[in-house]
């Protein structure tokens, strides 16, 4: 499905009504801009090789109440030598024939199996300047496009359809494969950052999984856990009693002063103000092992 620039303008301007805030309508136009991307990827036959996943997978796929930042999206099958710049090109081509002006631009590292795209527009955000207010003159719309050329054997995937006005049927990571991927993000994003945090919005989606019952698949998990972070290229024996004590461990030395920080701007106030009433270490730690050790 080919969406045209103009569909965006009608569209944003019909949803504004019930968003109050500015963060609140750049978050909006950003999400609309990231269906638009999916779309005219599935147009450009770009899911022929990849999958979606990831915290907007489960926003636009699932309906999770919160908003995601970026596109994350993984080969079907391992290619250090896949030609992302070349299929990001046809994703351009399309975009521009649709009356769109984003910038790609190339941040890859040659050596690192995750290249980088980010895509911005600057246009279709100055456009809204009266809408959205809190404009910086040159502010951009920016999504950051991951794909992760040497996934693990073990990925598991599900044919997806985005439920919105801007809708196509994309392939995805199944939930499982997902939540196994949430679990190395909570225990592992301290090792890549350089520093001891938790990002809300991985807790966030955390707890969305646990509600829903959905169960890891630990064999994707574990390959996760010995390709990079603390656990590299170690023997690992992955269960749920190993998934339980390390993220109780890793809780204890976590704020969630910072934790609920990286949260509100991605949420609603008063599901802010819901999270904010319950989260803590203890509550954490209870609802994890209380669910996983269903699984």
């Amino acid at each position: 499905m080919r969406i045209f620039r103009d569909q965006v303008t009608s569209r944003f301007q019909n949803e504004l009504s019930n968003i109050g805030s500015s963060d609140a309508r750049k978050n909006l136009l950003r999400e609309i801009l990231q269906e638009v991307i999916l779309c005219h990827m599935k147009e450009a036959n770009l899911f022929e090789d990849m999958a979606f996943h990831g915290g907007t997978s489960l926003r636009l796929l699932h309906r999770i109440d919160r908003f995601s930042e970026d596109l994350d999206m993984s080969l079907l099958f391992a290619n250090k030598s896949y030609d992302l710049p070349a299929k990001m090109k046809r994703l351009e081509t399309s975009l521009i024939n649709s009356g769109f002006n984003f910038e790609f631009q190339d941040k890859s590292k040659p050596a690192k199996a995750m290249k980088v795209f980010y895509i911005n527009d600057s246009d279709i955000l100055n456009q809204f300047t009266r809408e959205i207010g809190n404009v910086i003159v040159g502010e951009k719309i920016k999504i950051k496009f991951e794909l992760d050329v040497l996934p693990s054997d073990y990925q598991q995937f599900t044919h997806s359809k985005i439920e919105s006005t801007f809708s196509a049927t994309v392939n995805a990571h199944d939930l499982t494969t997902c939540m196994g991927q949430k679990i190395h993000a909570v225990l592992c994003r301290s090792h890549f950052y350089g520093m001891d945090i938790i990002k809300g919005r991985d807790l966030y989606d955390l707890e969305w999984y646990l509600e829903k019952g959905v169960a890891p698949n630990y064999k994707n998990l574990r390959e996760c856990l010995i390709r990079g972070g603390p656990w590299k290229q170690q023997k690992l024996q992955i269960d749920r009693t190993w998934v339980v004590t390390e993220i109780h461990k890793s809780l204890q030395t976590k704020d969630f002063f910072m934790i609920l920080e990286d949260l509100r701007p991605l949420v609603d106030s008063g599901v802010f103000q819901s999270v904010s009433a319950r989260w803590n270490k203890n509550y954490y730690s209870q609802l994890v092992e209380k669910k996983i050790k269903r699984f």
